[in-house]
């Protein structure tokens, strides 16, 4: 076996007895504050990770709100309150960068006794001309008389950290219960049948489909004969969809009955036939309508499922909606 060592960092060993001088402890903390630095800026990255928001509090203010970042070194910045800017010494139509920083320095309690550092976080406005080392938080075009207006405000240029995700870690079951189901809604799109319901002659008159609703030929047309009409859509699958779990029609005409189908067709890759399992069959009377049926057993290949609805109503029908609810 070969093996090759490559240095990552150095960190204090101790061991009873040893004689513990500054220097031992300051490479303690160097060790923790650079390893939550790389973890920082390798997980997240650098940029605004909540709040920081900037108001207008008058003609020449403005006010930061509470939030938290990561710098480009991977320092945490904290405001844990609002804090107020004045942006006075700039001129008529500026163009004023707004940014975050942090700073650290040294806080001699007196000559012998130097122990503690003081860690900041420092708030910059500059012009667009001058260089800032900060974290930008947004920038603000003053107007012609140099005042701070709401809508100058902008957040186009401003830097958010990210969350890195393992491939493959984000599945389903991880979304909120809302992200996992969700309703696709058309209007009923029905193409004509091409041939005639078993025991009959003819072929039922086809919808009349308009952009938002579709509806049997009226009552010119029908005259006495009214047949209602006969039709089926394709309704599309997204992707990732595993099951079907509620399906919806609704319309305002119904002078007669309406019969509907809803259909999982496609191929069945095992079997190498065509599929067509009902999921949804019934017969209803009565208008308005709104149906909405649920759905236990209808699972979804992802690669050979397709999903069709057939609607045919006797007599004077109207349709104005066909949803299905999916989930992953």
């Amino acid at each position: 076996m070969r093996k090759v060592q490559l240095t990552i960092d150095r960190r204090p060993n101790y061991y009873h007895g040893q004689l513990l001088l500054a220097d031992d402890f300051l490479a303690e903390q160097d060790y923790h504050v650079n390893a939550l630095r790389r973890h920082r800026l390798n997980l997240h990255g650098s940029g605004v990770i909540r709040g920081l928001e900037i108001v207008r509090t008058s003609d020449n203010t403005i006010a930061i709100r509470p939030g938290y970042a990561i710098d480009e070194h991977g320092n945490d910045i904290l405001i844990d309150q609002a804090e107020n800017l004045d942006l006075a010494e700039f001129g008529p139509n500026d163009l004023v960068r707004i940014g975050l920083a942090y700073e650290e320095e040294q806080l001699r309690q007196d000559p012998e006794n130097n122990n503690r550092k003081q860690c900041y976080a420092v708030l910059t406005a500059v012009g667009a001309a001058e260089e800032s080392p900060a974290l930008l938080l947004a920038t603000i075009q003053l107007d012609e008389q140099g005042r701070v207006r709401d809508e100058a405000i902008d957040y186009s240029n401003t830097r958010y950290a990210r969350t890195l995700l393992t491939p493959g870690s984000v599945t389903p079951a991880a979304l909120a219960p809302e992200l996992r189901t969700g309703w696709l809604r058309m209007s009923p799109w029905l193409r004509p049948w091409t041939q005639p319901p078993k025991g009959e002659d003819e072929i039922p008159p086809a919808f009349r489909v308009g952009a938002t609703e579709a509806r049997s030929p009226g009552p010119r047309e029908a005259a006495e004969k009214d047949k209602g009409a006969a039709g089926t859509m394709a309704i599309p699958i997204p992707p990732g969809i595993t099951k079907i779990t509620r399906f919806r029609l609704a319309g305002s005409l119904n002078d007669g009955q309406i019969v509907l189908n809803l259909v999982l067709g496609g191929w069945n890759p095992v079997t190498s036939e065509h599929r067509r399992d009902p999921v949804v069959e019934d017969t209803f009377t009565g208008a308005p309508f709104v149906k909405t049926y649920a759905i236990s057993k209808a699972a979804v290949h992802p690669e050979y499922s397709t999903l069709a609805l057939s609607v045919r109503g006797t007599l004077r029908t109207s349709l104005s909606l066909v949803a299905v609810e999916f989930a992953y």
